[in-house]
């Protein structure tokens, strides 16, 4: 059951983990996919491997290392010492006086040699010491006074040493009167070895055992284990994480290249060190877009001069009507002189002049268009500029009423004031002639939510246009006024663009016009109309 929760436990975790990695990149979908297929193919092989490991490791502890195995240790090493004490306690036990030790005695008890000592304060002495006959003895070994003060507190006590390169089994016995007796007996040498190998197997036991209840039995190996798995997430993590940027490194830099030629930037290059098939694939992808800003360069080149081919043919057309009028009064002109009559001079006259201001219109536009200079830009305030045109409008167009809705919070822009005001001429101009100069128009300003641009809107409520006018009428050439250049739109769309704005139109037949204007904030701490701080745009 425990074996059961840890897995559990473990398997939400690793859930959460790759569910977070799928939440956080939900921009790069492929690469956190591939970072979970790395991640598990690291950690399900891994973590059984590691539950089963430390399975055999907790029941091999207990298999290998039974308690039956230490209590017969014990047992067998308690036995051999009782055999060995019983010896010895038999004749102290037996003959507790010393007096009545002689070497026909410690014969026949088996005991080689018996000594008594005197304990007092500042030293110790040696009372009575009795050999065996013709036996080895302790010879000239004497126990230390501190060992004999400390074998006298313990009452019985025993230990086996070498003397003179032979075992001997020495007890020792309190007696009375702060007295110590002891008697020694050698122990033979299989013996001694058999004690040195149990006491050592003893001390393996122990120490297994301690091994046993310190990392078995308090859970130190699973919390190893949990560990060891958490680790191996970790580094699973750490290297799918590095394997997946450097796969899809190229491959998100091939995605932002892609956006940016979607956007128009067909100069952009993407740069990358990949030397296999991404490499190979980001190469084809630069040479590609060269190829086709080269071949938009020579479209480009030649829709100018198509256009300008256009607008040639237009005002070439424009200039024969107005001549033809020109020539006809000036013909008229001459037949009155020479007849000299001179009442239709003053009506031709006036019709020269006309056709003549029409040219002269004309040949502004066409200039104006024609040698556009570059925007010189600095901070324009649109809603004083959008009240001055619409002030000035006001005064040559008595029919229409004119509605101001602006927004008093809008940032200050940069860009050129001239250019702009023409823009607002030009929508004002073509919204009156939209409504044949009798109706409403409003004006709308506002800024956008993510406070990075500025609209302008101007909205008619004209006879409107059908969707083939519509889509046509930025282009230099086309107009749908009588004696219209087809220039003032085309003009309109230019300056908005070399401002990197965009406009837009929404019309429907006897529905009127839209036209809006969107233009970003310039990057420099701007001041809103009414003070406060303006937002600042990218």
């Amino acid at each position: 059951m425990r074996l059961f929760l840890i897995c559990m436990g473990i398997f939400a975790l690793l859930l959460i983990v790759l569910s977070a990695i799928w939440k956080t990149q939900r921009k790069q979908r492929f690469r956190a996919r591939l970072t979970i297929i790395l991640t598990l193919f690291v950690a399900i092989p891994a973590m059984p491997l590691i539950f089963i490991t430390t399975i055999l490791v907790t029941s091999s502890a207990d298999i290998l290392l039974p308690v039956s195995i230490g209590e017969a240790l014990n047992m067998s090493h308690d036995c051999i010492r009782r055999q060995l004490i019983h010896q010895g306690e038999s004749f102290m036990t037996g003959y507790p006086d010393a007096r009545e030790w002689n070497a026909a005695l410690l014969s026949r008890c088996e005991i080689r040699e018996a000594r008594v000592y005197r304990i007092r304060h500042d030293h110790t002495a040696l009372l009575i010491r009795q050999t065996a006959d013709h036996a080895e003895n302790l010879g000239s070994w004497q126990p230390a006074s501190d060992e004999i003060r400390q074998r006298f507190d313990f009452g019985t006590s025993s230990q086996l040493r070498t003397v003179e390169d032979k075992n001997w089994f020495i007890l020792y016995r309190a007696q009375k009167d702060s007295a110590l007796a002891l008697a020694g007996y050698p122990v033979g040498h299989d013996l001694v070895q058999a004690l040195d190998k149990i006491e050592t197997a003893m001390h393996m036991v122990n120490t297994l055992s301690l091994f046993r209840d310190s990392i078995v039995q308090r859970n130190v190996i699973w919390i190893s284990a949990i560990l060891a798995v958490f680790g191996l997430l970790v580094v699973a993590w750490m290297i799918s994480q590095r394997l997946s940027r450097e796969m899809t490194g190229p491959m998100q830099a091939l995605v932002t290249g892609m956006e940016r030629v979607a956007d128009g930037d067909l100069s952009f290059q993407v740069e990358t060190r990949a030397k296999d098939e991404f490499g190979y694939l980001i190469g084809r992808f630069n040479r590609m877009t060269a190829d086709l800003k080269e071949a938009s360069d020579r479209l480009l080149l030649a829709e100018r001069l198509a256009a300008w081919q256009a607008v040639a043919r237009q005002i070439s057309h424009e200039i024969k009507n107005s001549l033809t009028p020109v020539a006809l009064s000036i013909h008229r002109m001459r037949k009155q002189v020479e007849r000299g009559s001179s009442s239709e001079i003053p009506e031709s006259l006036e019709i020269i002049e006309e056709e003549m201001a029409m040219l002269k219109n004309m040949a502004t536009e066409f200039s104006e268009f024609a040698r556009m200079p570059e925007p010189s830009k600095s901070q324009v305030r649109i809603n004083e500029l959008a009240e001055s045109a619409v002030h000035l409008f006001k005064n040559g167009h008595p029919g229409i009423r004119i509605h101001l809705n602006l927004d008093r919070a809008l940032p200050d822009i940069e860009a050129d004031r001239d250019q702009l005001k023409r823009v607002f001429n030009n929508l004002l101009k073509n919204a009156a002639e939209a409504m044949d100069g009798q109706g409403e128009i409003r004006v709308e300003s506002r800024c956008s939510e993510d406070g990075k641009s500025v609209h302008l809107t101007v909205r008619d409520n004209g006879k409107g246009m059908p969707p083939e006018i519509l889509k046509r009428i930025f282009q230099p050439s086309f107009t749908t006024k009588e004696r219209g250049s087809g220039l003032g739109l085309a003009m309109v769309q230019k300056i908005v663009e070399s401002h990197h704005g965009t406009i837009f139109v929404e019309s429907a037949p006897g529905k009127g016009t839209t036209m809006t204007i969107r233009l970003s904030v310039g990057k420099s701490g701007l001041k809103n109309e009414d003070g406060s701080a303006g937002s600042a745009g990218s």
